[in-house]
C-alpha cells in the first residue's frame, strides 16, 4: 500500500513538472491561456512577453515555443481561451492522495481477527534473492536521509533500481577521443556525450543547472520531481561518480556553481529557514546554508566571482541579488521591465574574468552586462532568428578569453559572442532535429576551453561536449 501511495505521488509530481509548468517562467501555470498552436502559458507571462517586445503594436507575435505567428485578438492576450484542460489537470494533481480506509475493527492488517496460536512461528518476509556480483564489486552511495547519511547500494543485477556505476578509481584520466558522428544532428565537433532521460535514479528527469569542477567534473542539478530532486556528478569522461538529494523535504535545487574549494554551491528555494543557497561537498554532505528571509523569492542562476562574491538571479523580483565573500546579502539590482536596468525573467548569470556580471534576460531576448556592483555596461541581442539575434536565451558561460557562450533556446542553437557582444559563430544549430522540441538549456566551459551543452526536451536529456578552443575576444 505504501509503495502504491508513493508511486501515485511520484506520478503526480512528474505530471506537475512535465505538463503543468509554464515555458516562460518555469513556474506552475497561473491562469493558463492556450494559443492557436496549442502551446499554453500563464496569462501574465504571455502579456509580458507581448508588451515588452512591442508586439501589441504589430498585431501579431511569435509563439515563445514554436515561433509560429499568432494574431492578437481585439481583447489582447486576455482574449485567448483559457486552457480548462490544464486547469482541471492541475486541480486533480494537487488534490492530496486519499489514504485507504481502515478496517472497521481499527486493525488495518486484520491481525485482531486472526485466531491466536502461541506456538505458531512469527511470519517473516523471505530474504530478497542476492543477485550475482561482478568480479570487481562496485557500489554507489545513496542517501537514506535528507543529508549526510549513506548506505551501500549494490550496483549489479538488471532488476535493481540503481544501474551499474564504475569505480571512481578506474575512471580514465584522459578525455574520451572525438566522437564526431557525421550525418547525425548536432554532432559536428562533438567530443563526448553522456546521460539520458529515464525514470531510474541515476538518469536525468528534468536537468537544469550545469557547472564544471576543478578537475573537469560535470555537476548537473536535476529538478525532476519532489522525489527526484538531486545533484549528479560525472567525471570528465562522462562516468557517474556520485549523486545526492537536497536537504529539506520541499527544498528545490536551481543552478549550481563551484566554490574555490571545489565544493558545490546550489541556489535553492522552499527551504526551512528560508535559505537561498546551500554548500555541499562531492559526497553530498551539507556544509552550510546561507541567507534568510527569501521565502518570496525564486532563485534560478548562481555564479561565484574571482573575489568569492555570489550573484543569484531572482525570477520573482526580476532582479539579481549580490552576496559578499562571507555570503552576506550586499545589494540587488534590476526590476521588472524592458529598459537597460530592467529584467524580464533573468534566468542565468555568470562572472567574466573582470568580475563583470553577465545575465541572460530571457524575457527581453538579450544578454546584459553589469560591473561588479550592478551598474549597467552594455547589452546585446534582440528578438529574432537572424545572426546575432536571440530568442529566450537561457544558460550562459564565459571561456578563457572572455567570449560569451549562450544557450539560445528559442532558436534551437548555441551562439558564441565576444565580450563586447559581437557574434563570432554558431556552435550548435537545429537542436530540434535531435528530437522534437529539444533545446539547449544550459552551457559550461571545461578546463580545456571546450563547451559542454545540456540539452533538454520532452522525454529527452543529455550533455554533449563540443570542441571550441576559442578565438581572440574583442
Amino acid at each position: 500500500m505504501a509503495n502504491r501511495a508513493a508511486s501515485a505521488m511520484s506520478l503526480r509530481s512528474q505530471i506537475k513538472e512535465n505538463y503543468l509548468t509554464c515555458a516562460i517562467c518555469f513556474n506552475p501555470f497561473d491562469r493558463p491561456k492556450a494559443l492557436p498552436c496549442l502551446h499554453t502559458f500563464c496569462l501574465d507571462c504571455l502579456r509580458d512577453f507581448v508588451t515588452s517586445r512591442g508586439y501589441e503594436n504589430m498585431g501579431k507575435f511569435p509563439c515563445p515555443v514554436c515561433r509560429e505567428d499568432t494574431t492578437l485578438l481585439p481583447q489582447g492576450v486576455n482574449g485567448f481561451p483559457d486552457n480548462y484542460y490544464i486547469t482541471s489537470l492541475k486541480d486533480t494533481v494537487e488534490k492530496p492522495a486519499r489514504p485507504a480506509p481502515p478496517r472497521p475493527d481499527g486493525d488495518p492488517m486484520g491481525f485482531a481477527s486472526r485466531p491466536y496460536n502461541a506456538s505458531a512461528p512469527v511470519p517473516t518476509r523471505p530474504p530478497d534473492p542476492v543477485p550475482p556480483r561482478p568480479q570487481a564489486p562496485v557500489s554507489i552511495r545513496s542517501p537514506t536521509t535528507a543529508e549526510g547519511n549513506w548506505e551501500q547500494v549494490p550496483s549489479s543485477g538488471p532488476e535493481l533500481l540503481y544501474p551499474s556505476v564504475p569505480d571512481i578509481a578506474k575512471v580514465p584520466e584522459t578525455p574520451s577521443p572525438p566522437c564526431d558522428q557525421s550525418g547525425l544532428p548536432c554532432t559536428a565537433g562533438m567530443l563526448l556525450k553522456f546521460g539520458k532521460w529515464a525514470s531510474t535514479i541515476n538518469d536525468f528527469h528534468k536537468p537544469y543547472g550545469l557547472a564544471v569542477g576543478r578537475n573537469d567534473e560535470f555537476v548537473i542539478t536535476d529538478r525532476g520531481t519532489e522525489y527526484a530532486n538531486r545533484v549528479l556528478v560525472f567525471s570528465k569522461s562522462g562516468e557517474l561518480l556520485s549523486r545526492f538529494s537536497c536537504s529539506g523535504q520541499h527544498t528545490k535545487f536551481a543552478c549550481a556553481a563551484m566554490t574555490r574549494e571545489n565544493n558545490i554551491m546550489v541556489a535553492i528555494n522552499n527551504t526551512p529557514g528560508n535559505a537561498i543557497m546551500q554548500e555541499y561537498n562531492f559526497d553530498g554532505k551539507l556544509l552550510k546554508s546561507y541567507g534568510e528571509f527569501y521565502r518570496h523569492d525564486k532563485p534560478s542562476g548562481i555564479a561565484i566571482s574571482s573575489r568569492n562574491h555570489v550573484a543569484i538571479t531572482n525570477l520573482v523580483g526580476h532582479n539579481v541579488l549580490l552576496f559578499t565573500d562571507q555570503r552576506k546579502f550586499s545589494t540587488k539590482f534590476g526590476w521588472k521591465g524592458s529598459g537597460d536596468n530592467h529584467f524580464m525573467f533573468p534566468q542565468f548569470v555568470v562572472f567574466n574574468h573582470k568580475d563583470y556580471i553577465i545575465v541572460s534576460d530571457s524575457g527581453n531576448d538579450c544578454i546584459k552586462v553589469f560591473d561588479s556592483t550592478g551598474n549597467f555596461k552594455r547589452k546585446f541581442g534582440e528578438p529574432g532568428s537572424a545572426s546575432g539575434c536571440l530568442s529566450l536565451p537561457m544558460g550562459i558561460a564565459v571561456d578563457e578569453r572572455n567570449n560569451i557562450i549562450v544557450a539560445d533556446a528559442g532558436n534551437f542553437r548555441v551562439e558564441i559572442f565576444t565580450s563586447k557582444g559581437q557574434h563570432i559563430r554558431t556552435l550548435v544549430k537545429d537542436t530540434d532535429l535531435i528530437s522534437p522540441d529539444v533545446k539547449p538549456l544550459n552551457v559550461a566551459v571545461t578546463k580545456g576551453n571546450n563547451i559542454a551543452v545540456l540539452f533538454s526536451g520532452p522525454q529527452f536529456a543529455e550533455v554533449r561536449v563540443y570542441s571550441w578552443g576559442g578565438g581572440s575576444s574583442i
